[in-house]
């Protein structure tokens, strides 16, 4: 790859999209600002560690490619290593990305690969420019097995690029941070974390986070920025069914909750008071596909403004191009609930798109403990005063309460595994992703022949790498072990010549019926009216 000539690609690729924009000329400058910006630090910028803050909306993909490339050409960086904390996102990416490189390196489960060649290159890196996951990244920085480590020496001299940063679990963040550090000070790596909402690590016991801004004056694009009025509805609990009779009274909205059980009953009552053609429900019980295809439709919905009505989780915070006039957040981090803000009136500075968050009148509220510390630390913070989504220094406040009450820790056994020289189990305890669910195979709509061939494969060859690459767009993750056993059939893998099924967690959905065109994956199928 030529990085003069990709950046001249990426110029024209700017300026075509640039004269077809139907944004609001003032977010158009907005974007072109931060182009300009990142275009500039790249080229004097030395070899450290760095934030780009800067609203939703303002094109940060494009300008860190900017920066990345005029480090390759400037100062002769050999590569650039975009990693991005979602799947969802790393496809809307990679298309934006391969209009000016069509040979990326991808990196990632669902990542098709041609030959044997093709799957060295991404076990080595050996390539200028690679997308990949956090997952993939950080795993293999912290693995010790020789496929993985083979890439680490192809880290030195990179441009690293993280694109939403806030999503690193603050539970690994002191061995991350150390080890990025170590990148940057020993190895002449440049790294980037990028978002809306900027961590504020420095607050973390054992942390040493010095990172310079590439943006002078962000505050004020985030003043410049403004397009939605928030509403804090938190006085009290709110039923998810009066939600959805304030949602009906709108062209279109949108509401993200927090957990999936949460989802189900919105979308039920969101289609008892609106035409359910027009009620779309976004989880993690839709497979990939699926949700590639949903937010295509309603993309199309809203373009033309018709009736639009979407339920979500977290699923569609961070990275997902969609734009909603009016937009609804369960009680949530304050990193959540500003992502959340990013989907709604994302490029019509002209008017103020409509937000509330919301206490939701349910007995569980939260995924896990963390989700529940940093809402209160919301809940905290706006008893002190009115949160302004759009005032930095509310961000960093947020922080301070969340990370400087000293209920936030590292991982005691990968602490213990590092002080005690033990690799095997740094590799063991470092995990962004716990891996003890079940993958499903489940058939996407209007994919049901892809579906039957990758089942009938699965069966009589079992599971292969080749396989799980094909299969991962239309897989659901789930840790419903006991409906898996009973509503799944399980496959196997070979160990040797042997046929082996305790070692394979790949299961294929055994009633085609339990995987609703709406609803995704419906394990609990009686209680959700299935069957």
């Amino acid at each position: 790859m030529d990085p003069v000539k990709v950046y001249e690609m990426l110029s024209a690729y700017r300026a075509e999209i640039s004269r077809n924009s139907t944004a609001d000329p003032s977010i158009n400058e907005l974007r072109n600002h931060l182009y300009r910006v990142c275009d500039v630090a790249g080229q004097i910028s030395e070899p450290g560690l760095y934030t780009l803050t800067a609203p939703t909306g303002t094109g940060k993909t494009l300008a860190m490619l900017a920066f990345g490339l005029q480090q390759m050409i400037c100062k002769k960086k050999k590569r650039i290593i975009v990693v991005l904390p979602y799947l969802s996102i790393i496809e809307q990416n990679a298309a934006v990305y391969k209009n000016m490189i069509p040979d990326i390196l991808e990196d990632h489960s669902q990542a098709e690969r041609e030959g044997e060649f093709a799957k060295e290159l991404s076990q080595r890196w050996d390539a200028p420019f690679i997308i990949t996951t956090s997952v993939k990244f950080f795993e293999s920085l912290f693995s010790c097995n020789g496929p993985a480590c083979r890439k680490l020496h192809h880290l030195t001299d990179s441009v690293i690029l993280f694109d939403e940063a806030q999503s690193l679990p603050v539970h690994l963040a002191e061995t991350t941070l150390s080890a990025l550090s170590e990148l940057v000070d020993h190895y002449h790596a440049t790294v980037v974390f990028s978002t809306a909402t900027q961590p504020d690590f420095s607050q973390l016991p054992g942390v040493r986070w010095t990172p310079q801004e590439l943006v002078d004056h962000t505050q004020d694009m985030f003043e410049q920025a403004r397009r939605v009025t928030a509403q804090w509805n938190l006085k009290g609990p709110i039923g998810l069914d009066t939600v959805a009779n304030e949602m009906a009274q709108n062209e279109n909205a949108c509401v993200i909750v927090n957990l999936r059980a949460h989802a189900q009953k919105m979308f039920d009552f969101l289609c008892s008071v609106c035409n359910s053609a027009d009620v779309y429900l976004m989880t993690t019980d839709l497979c990939p596909a699926h949700r590639t295809q949903i937010l295509n439709e309603v993309r199309e919905k809203l373009r033309y403004h018709r009736p639009c009505y979407m339920v979500a989780t977290q699923c569609i915070e961070a990275g997902v191009d969609i734009s909603f006039d009016v937009m609804y957040r369960a009680l949530a981090p304050l990193e959540s609930i500003i992502q959340a803000a990013g989907r709604c009136n994302r490029s019509d500075a002209t008017k103020r798109g409509k937000f509330s968050v919301f206490l939701p009148d349910e007995e569980k509220l939260y995924p896990d403990d963390f989700y529940r510390q940093a809402s209160n630390a919301v809940l905290t913070l706006i008893a002190r005063h009115e949160i302004d989504l759009n005032d930095l220094s509310h961000i960093q406040e947020y922080y301070k309460i969340l990370y400087g009450n000293g209920q936030v820790r590292q991982k005691k056994e990968l602490s213990d595994a590092i002080k005690n020289m033990d690799f095997h189990g740094v590799a063991k305890a470092y995990r962004l992703i716990e891996d003890n669910q079940l993958q499903i195979l489940v058939p996407c709509p209007g994919k049901e022949d892809v579906f039957q061939a990758l089942a009938e494969e699965g069966r009589e060859f079992g599971v292969t790498a080749a396989w799980m690459r094909r299969a991962a767009p239309y897989t659901v993750h789930s840790y419903q072990r006991t409906q898996v056993y009973e509503m799944c059939e399980q496959l196997f893998v070979y160990t040797g010549t042997h046929r082996v099924k305790n070692d394979c967690n790949w299961y294929i959905l055994s009633n085609p019926v339990l995987y609703h065109n709406k609803k995704g994956l419906q394990l609990s199928a009686e209680f959700n009216g299935i069957i």
